[in-house]
């Protein structure tokens, strides 16, 4: 099973676009879409289904999308430290969120490499629990030598930079009051049942700080 179209699927299970997915993996659209079609007729299964102009997973998707990604995650991690035994190289733990993983951070780190082929250092990737404050607990602890995820305030021993910024959108069904809103305040979506962040990412406490505030 081809391993590139393993990352391409994992990918486009994220962005559920072929488009964007084809842009952020650097290929073109009927290269991506010739590697998904060959995955499905592989497995035999459909991984996908059309919604409009973009995907969405089917059921069997879904379970694969999970597997995929744990399964090149530990395996990422295994040929990492295989290639250690080779290798004289002082490790750089790095701990980030799951999306910045998939695509931004390795893409970083080759950059990097490539920039400095003689450079002494290994790069070791751990995601944690995907989850901001174990991520930063975790870099407390030293398990990690640097982080990648969302700012928090009560971790003020933690010095903190930006190297990313997140559109925040809010989907609702196209009969909805909001629907046909460009733009909505946070505020505004209160009186409405939601699906949004766990209480323990790091995003909650910024939209319910910008709840409060407006």
């Amino acid at each position: 099973m081809n391993l590139d179209h393993l990352r391409y699927f994992v990918a486009l299970s994220r962005t559920e676009n072929y488009t964007q997915t084809a842009k952020l993996l650097h290929i073109t659209q009927p290269s991506l879409t010739k590697a998904i079609h060959s995955l499905e007729a592989e497995l035999n299964v459909g991984l996908f289904q059309k919604s409009g102009r973009s995907v969405t997973l089917t059921p069997a998707g879904k379970v694969f999308a999970n597997d995929v990604e744990s399964a090149l995650l530990l395996l990422d991690k295994s040929v990492t430290n295989v290639k250690r035994f080779n290798q004289q190289k002082s490790p750089i733990r790095i701990a980030a969120l799951r999306t910045l993983s998939i695509k931004w951070l390795p893409d970083m780190a080759q950059r990097f490499l490539q920039l400095s082929p003689h450079s002494a250092v290994q790069f070791q990737f751990n995601t944690d629990t995907g989850l901001s404050p174990d991520i930063l607990r975790g870099l407390r602890d030293k398990k990690y030598d640097v982080a990648f995820c969302s700012k928090l305030d009560h971790f003020s021993d933690i010095d903190f930079f930006p190297v990313a910024e997140q559109t925040m959108v809010c989907i609702t069904p196209t009969n909805h009051p909001l629907a046909n809103r460009s733009s909505i305040n946070l505020a505004e979506t209160l009186a409405y049942p939601q699906i949004t962040f766990s209480e323990r990412s790091g995003l909650h406490p910024i939209m319910t700080s910008n709840v409060k505030l407006s």
